[in-house]
């Protein structure tokens, strides 16, 4: 490879594009639970009054909507919402 030639894996842009290493969990969708519960605070909106003002997030579910901590933990991601890419179910 000469000096003036364009790197073949980038084509001379310095970077490389990589694959992320884990992916949603198919099992859960993602949510890191078997299942999940309506949030009692929001009524599953995601969003609590802010009085007087506009909307904020739920603190109680952090804007999801649901209360996946209440639930049971997913058996294949272990409650992380997420697998290594190269697993499969």
């Amino acid at each position: 490879m000469s000096w003036l030639s364009t790197c073949c894996v980038c084509n001379g842009k310095g970077r490389v594009r990589v694959a992320a290493p884990y992916q949603r969990c198919a099992h859960c969708r993602g949510t890191g639970a078997v299942k999940t519960f309506t949030c009692t605070v929001c009524r599953g909106t995601g969003y609590v009054p802010l009085l007087p003002g506009p909307l904020r997030a739920c603190p109680e579910c952090r804007g999801t909507g649901d209360n996946a901590a209440s639930a049971l933990a997913c058996m294949v991601c272990r409650g992380r919402g997420r697998v290594p890419r190269d697993s499969s179910l």
